[in-house]
């Protein structure tokens, strides 16, 4: 790398520091610490690799580890498998694993050991936890394996050089929420069970330890930590809830993805820390670790599927998805999976090609953009953000006398567009930018400001003489309504801060609107979260569109332009409503026992509602109850999408809807994803967004006109509950 800003000796020996959330335990008792000053997470102890326990094939351990001290990761997280490391009981057999922490350990990485496969002499042979460990015997393990790698001078594994081999933390199994991982009658009680077991036996070993919950699948909602939470005393836990938030092919901003999120990555943030931490471990200073996430990637189009992207967008979304995280201080840490190398051991694509570096060795521009990352913010401690207009990104972090903002451009409809911003320059003596692959730039200067072009690329701006105002990040909500409408919007405030923030946020409404309160006050602790409701009136002549809804916060340091929420407002005409009960309706399920009935409850229309009741097979992976139009439903014009009203059971579970064009080609549009709310709900999404696409002409060309013909409610995820039960109001078409 060339043209990369100067850093002291004193910052380049931070590059083989502990990972945070490991030097934070260190010398103190691993349970989640109730404090009001929560440590900073920085770039340089927050970033590193995820090795799973399979042998490598394009590049070996020792390489993998040079490439992860180059670009200046901290850490590298490593598997074990227990059926190899203690094949039968007494016996153990850690040369692998040793030989993997020795490497890392000379190397100035930290490790944190995964512990996987429960060897078969281990297994619950009862019927109702089949291929799940014995508690004492996985604590055993557990114990054994912190006593051999915390260096204490006790039973210690030593290097060839005769130093001991340390591993930092460690963590109990991977994705359990997994039925082929973890196959129970009921896996959040079980799996709480055997970890409680598991963690007091690393605790009785070595308390600096911290032995963490599994990382939770990318399709996991909170439904399933909740449970394990349930089950578990905020003692029990380490202080880190591990999970995994692929996101492919979807950039960190999007909620229009159709895989495993229509959330975007800062929601997915806020639900956990509002959802689980906030409710089962309150008063905590409680963070995520993101122990894995990645995107295949392509030099260029065509991909070989719709689960790939770019080469350069990978690099893109990496940049982007480390600096969001490090903006809110509630992730410890983030692992980029798989190995750092194409084709090294994830053996099926998409995940064969989630490296930054290529098979043949040669990297990729996620490469250059990673180190770019941690060098321009190493040392830094996020500051605040500047509002630049819709969908512009400038995040700033200190170091020293020097403001390091990182900006860009996306949204949440997962589009990049060129952007034009002014800001300011400050001591021009100091100015300088670079762009995401650390070349420097020339600015740009129009009267003391800068003038920079926001695209998807990140651009680092270093001034000095600024001046940021620390204030709350923000979630913005997003919701779909039509002219005339009364909405609630939500918005969400998170203190990234090690000091509280207090302060009022007041929206900024068009002319013509209304509010019952324009301004309500807030006041965070340290990682505290908010939740700020407004009942906002949409006057009956509003534009129609993509609106985006302003606030200021004024702070006890100043104030503060945020995006409050995304608005989608479109004309509606009624498709089919159940004014005239079920007649016309079909029911069907799938790997699922299924109802419907109507319901008298007050709804947002006025009409009964159709109540779907669902009793899932929880040995499944699917689980679908559908209520069909047998004979189609017209829609008029060509409509952007459908949009229906939905009481909703917080079960994790989501809504789709089915439209047939006039070839017969049947569209499967998800509209809600995941059901995480109670109450009424409108929900809408574009047919042009569908998830998929079949039947005659199955073009994927949506040929107007269209028909309705169905509502489903599908369970996807690994753990659901034995009963869902939500409403559907009447279902309407949204036009432009």
């Amino acid at each position: 790398m060339k043209n990369l800003p100067q850093q002291s000796p004193r910052r380049t020996v931070l590059a083989v520091a502990a990972i945070v959330y490991l030097c934070c335990i260190i010398g103190a008792m691993a349970p989640v610490a109730y404090s009001a000053a929560p440590e900073p997470v920085r770039i340089e102890n927050f970033v590193s690799v995820f090795s799973p326990d399979v042998v490598h094939k394009s590049a070996s351990f020792a390489q993998i580890v040079e490439y992860a001290k180059d670009i200046g990761l901290a850490s590298i997280r490593v598997g074990i498998r227990w059926d190899n490391a203690q094949p039968l009981p007494g016996v153990y057999n850690w040369k692998t694993f040793d030989a993997k922490v020795e490497i890392a350990n000379r190397a100035g990485l930290k490790v944190h050991g995964l512990i996987t496969r429960t060897p078969f002499w281990a297994e619950s042979r009862s019927p109702s936890a089949l291929k799940t460990p014995r508690p004492k015997d996985l604590a055993a393990f557990v114990a054994a394996a912190v006593e051999r790698y915390n260096g204490d001078g006790k039973n210690d594994a030593l290097g060839s050089d005769g130093k001991p081999l340390l591993v930092e933390a460690w963590e109990i199994n991977h994705e359990q929420d997994y039925k082929r991982v973890w196959d129970s009658a009921n896996p959040p009680a079980d799996y709480a069970l055997v970890y409680r077991e598991a963690v007091a036996a690393g605790r009785a070993v070595d308390p600096r330890i911290p032995v963490m919950t599994g990382g939770l699948s990318a399709r996991a909602t909170t439904n399933y930590p909740r449970q394990v939470f349930a089950n578990l005393d905020p003692e029990d836990l380490s202080g880190f809830l591990p999970v995994h938030l692929y996101r492919l092919p979807d950039s960190p901003e999007s909620a229009v993805g159709s895989r495993y999120s229509k959330q975007t990555f800062l929601e997915r943030i806020f639900e956990f820390k509002r959802d689980v931490f906030d409710v089962y471990a309150p008063g905590t200073n409680m963070r995520l670790w993101v122990a894995a996430i990645g995107w295949p990637s392509w030099p260029t189009p065509p991909l070989p599927t719709t689960a790939y992207v770019t080469d350069d967008d990978q690099a893109n979304y990496l940049v982007r998805t480390m600096v969001l995280a490090l903006s809110t201080q509630m992730v410890e840490g983030l692992a980029i999976a798989c190995d750092f190398v194409d084709d090294s051991v994830c053996s099926d694509p998409p995940w064969t090609h989630t490296g930054v570096v290529r098979s043949d060795g040669t990297k990729k521009p996620s490469y250059f953009a990673m180190k770019t990352a941690i060098a321009m913010l190493r040392g830094a401690d996020y500051a605040g953000a500047d509002y630049l207009g819709p969908h512009n990104y400038a995040l700033h972090f200190q170091r020293d006398d020097t403001t390091v903002t990182v900006l860009w451009n996306a949204s949440h409809l997962g589009t990049s567009t060129a952007s034009q911003v002014e800001v300011a320059a400050g001591d021009l003596s100091a100015l300088q930018i670079f762009d995401r692959d650390g070349r420097r730039l020339d600015p740009q200067l129009k009267d003391e400001r800068v003038i920079l072009t926001l695209t998807g690329s990140p651009l680092y701006l270093l001034r000095q003489g600024i001046e940021v105002v620390p204030s709350p990040v923000v979630a913005p909500d997003r919701l779909s309504g039509s002219p005339g409408d009364e909405i609630t919007l939500k918005v969400q405030l998170l203190n990234p801060f090690s000091h509280s923030l207090k302060g009022t946020f007041t929206l900024d409404l068009p002319p013509g609107w209304a509010a019952e309160e324009v301004s309500k006050p807030y006041d965070l602790a340290p990682l505290g979260l908010a939740v700020l409701d407004f009942t906002v009136t949409v006057p009956p002549a509003a534009q129609t569109g993509e609106l985006e809804l302003t606030g200021k916060m004024a702070g006890e340091k100043g104030i503060s332009t945020v995006t409050a929420a995304w608005l989608s407002l479109a004309k509606t005409k009624v498709v089919t409503n159940f004014e005239s009960g079920l007649v016309g309706w079909n029911m069907t399920a799938s790997n699922a026992k299924g109802s419907v009935e109507l319901s008298t409850e007050a709804t947002p229309s006025g009409c009964p509602a159709a109540r779907i009741t669902m009793w899932p097979d929880l040995e499944a992976s699917s689980r679908i109850v559908q209520i069909t139009r047998p004979v189609s439903l017209p829609v008029e014009g060509e409509p952007k999408g459908l949009g229906l009203w939905v009481k909703g059971d917080d079960s994790g579970c989501q809504i789709n809807y089915q439209v047939v064009d006039r070839y017969g080609e049947r569209f499967v549009v998800i509209a809600a994803q995941p059901i995480d709310w109670t109450g009424w709900k409108y929900i809408s999404a574009p047919i042009e967004h569908f998830a998929s696409h079949s039947g005659t002409n199955a073009n994927g060309v949506i040929d107007y006109p269209v028909s309705f013909q169905s509502v489903m409610v599908s369970c996807r995820a690994s753990y659901v509950p034995e009963k869902v039960e939500i409403l559907i109001d009447e279902i309407v078409a949204t036009y432009e």
